[in-house]
């Protein structure tokens, strides 16, 4: 899955190994996170505030950004 929001400047990527990776602004080596299940989708909210995340077991990751990464805090887990 990839999704691109805010003019192309945040850039996400998930994997089928459950890993994602992030770009923000283009900086020089994206950021990564391991949900350790298949990413079915992924999704920036349109201020990129959030990224949203479901994954193969049913749960819904949300990130937060927060310091220019999305990664500093741990994410929101949903199950449904």
């Amino acid at each position: 899955c990839v999704n691109f929001e805010d003019g192309g400047t945040a850039f996400a990527v998930g994997c089928e190994n459950g890993r994602i990776f992030i770009r923000i602004d283009w900086e020089e080596s994206p950021r990564s996170f391991d949900c350790q299940k298949k990413i079915h989708d992924i999704k920036f909210r349109s201020d990129t505030l959030y990224l949203n995340v479901a994954c193969d077991n049913s749960n819904v990751f949300i990130f937060v950004l927060n310091n220019s990464s999305y990664f500093t805090v741990h994410p929101k887990k949903v199950l449904f």
